[in-house]
C-alpha cells in the first residue's frame, strides 16, 4: 500500500520537478555559449532540447558505434565537412561518412534529401573551438576504442555501468545501465 502510494506520488511530483528544473537550467543559460556536442546517441539532442538550445551538431537524434564515434572525435573536421553517402535498404536509414557509419534513428518522417539538408545546416553551426563529447560503454565499446577516446584533447564525458576513476576522462556511473547491448 506505502509502495502504490510513494509510486503514485512520484509519478506526480517528478513532471513538476523536471519541468523547474529544466526551467532553471534554460533561464541560466541564456545567452551562454554551450559547446557543441557531438554525442555517440540520441541524449545530445535531449541536452540540446531540455537546455532550450539551437542545435549547433548534427550527431544528435542518431546513434554511432562506439569505434565509429571514437574516430569521428579523432578527426571532427574529415568526418563531418564530407557528403553523406546515404545506405540504400537500411531501416532506419544510415549514411557512410567516409569510412564510419551514422543511423538517422528519429528521422523515420523525413526524406534522405531532407534529412541531408538538416544535416548540413548542423555542421554549419558547429563552434569547433568548442566542442563537448558524450558517449557510453554500449554498441561496440571495448577497451582499445576507449584507450583512443581518452587520448582526444576535447571536453568528454562517457556514461558507463562500472564507473571509474579515470583522471583523464569524466565518468558518471548509471548502476542500471546494460552495457554493450546489441543494436
Amino acid at each position: 500500500m506505502i509502495y502504490k502510494f510513494r509510486t503514485k506520488l512520484i509519478n506526480q511530483i517528478a513532471p513538476i520537478y523536471l519541468s523547474n528544473k529544466i526551467r532553471r537550467n534554460r533561464e541560466y543559460l541564456h545567452g551562454r555559449n554551450i559547446p557543441s556536442l557531438l554525442s555517440m546517441n540520441c541524449i545530445g539532442g535531449c541536452i540540446y532540447h531540455d537546455c532550450g538550445q539551437k542545435f549547433t551538431s548534427p550527431t544528435i537524434n542518431g546513434y554511432f558505434t562506439f569505434p565509429d564515434f571514437v574516430s569521428l572525435c579523432e578527426n571532427p573536421r574529415r568526418y563531418l565537412s564530407g557528403d553523406l553517402s546515404f545506405l540504400i535498404g537500411t531501416s532506419p536509414l544510415r549514411a557512410d561518412l567516409g569510412g564510419i557509419q551514422f543511423e538517422f534513428t528519429h528521422y523515420q518522417s523525413m526524406s534522405s534529401d531532407e534529412i541531408a539538408s538538416k544535416w548540413r545546416d548542423r555542421c554549419s553551426r558547429i563552434d569547433y573551438g568548442n566542442l563537448a563529447l558524450i558517449a557510453c560503454d554500449r554498441d561496440g565499446f571495448s577497451l582499445e576504442d576507449y584507450e583512443r577516446f581518452k587520448l582526444i584533447k576535447l571536453k568528454k564525458v562517457l556514461f558507463t555501468r562500472d564507473g571509474g576513476s579515470d583522471k583523464k576522462l569524466d565518468t558518471h556511473r548509471c548502476p542500471d545501465w546494460s552495457p554493450s547491448v546489441p543494436r
